[in-house]
Order: structure tokens, then sequence, then C-alpha cells
């Protein structure tokens, strides 16, 4: 997902307000019900950045390319997505031969 300029200043200043609201805040659980309040696009933008902030090295490029690439098909509707149900029974049939 690439966002311009002015996306990236926006997200910022939203985040600085929940980074804001957080100081004043006293518990990860209002912490986090703060944060789930706001739109997709910032959770998805905050969420990117702490599981960076957690990260031992990152994936390599051809990880990330790949990533992307599957995360592009499920939004443009070419991926053919399974239920885990269905998933799952494929799986048990598998292992009973």
């Amino acid at each position: 997902m690439s966002l311009s300029e002015q996306q990236n200043r926006t997200l910022i200043a939203k985040s600085l307000k929940v980074v804001h609201t957080a100081s004043m805040v006293s518990t990860t659980t209002e912490l986090l019900k703060n944060v789930l309040s706001l739109p997709d696009v910032d959770r998805s933008y905050l969420a990117s950045k702490l599981l960076e902030s957690l990260d031992d090295g990152g994936v390599s490029s051809e990880w990330s390319e790949e990533i992307e690439r599957r995360v592009k098909s499920i939004d443009d509707g070419s991926a053919r997505l399974v239920p885990h149900d269905e998933v799952m029974a494929e799986a048990r049939r598998a292992i009973r031969g």
C-alpha cells in the first residue's frame, strides 16, 4: 500500500493524537480501545509500525514481494480463498489416506 505524502502526514498526525491520548490514559486496555476506534487504514499503519518495532531483522526482499503480491491478489479478487473448515477437512482426508 503506497500512500501520498499528504496521506502520510495525515496518518502521522492522527497517530500522534492517539499517542498523546495514550499518554493520558492509565491502562493498556484504554489505549487499545482508543486505537481500535481509528479507521482501518490508520490501524493498519500503526500495526505495521508496531510489528516493525518487534522485528528481529525483517523478512527478505523476496518474501516482502511475495507478501505484497498475495495481499494484492486478495484485494483485487484474483486469489482463491478457502474457508478454514474446508482446509481442515482436506487436511484430515490427506492424513487418513
